[in-house]
């Protein structure tokens, strides 16, 4: 997996199966386009994103193996 160098990254944890869930400081709907099409790129991969709560505060993203 590669990161962006445009955004900065925190692990929160890592499971037994290999999935790894972290955090990016994307702060706008503007900015996690910009994650999701950067990454997606980098790693040929095609990603989702939908908000976890109504205001937005959260934002789940999902890879769709191609």
């Amino acid at each position: 997996m590669i990161l962006t160098a445009s955004f900065e990254y925190e692990i929160t944890k890592t499971h037994d199966t290999g999935v790894i869930e972290l955090r990016c400081n994307a702060i706008s709907i503007d900015g996690i386009n910009t994650w999701v099409d950067e990454f997606g790129k980098l790693n040929n991969t095609h990603w989702n994103f939908r908000s976890g709560v109504p205001n937005g505060t959260r934002i789940v993203c999902s890879n769709n193996k191609m």
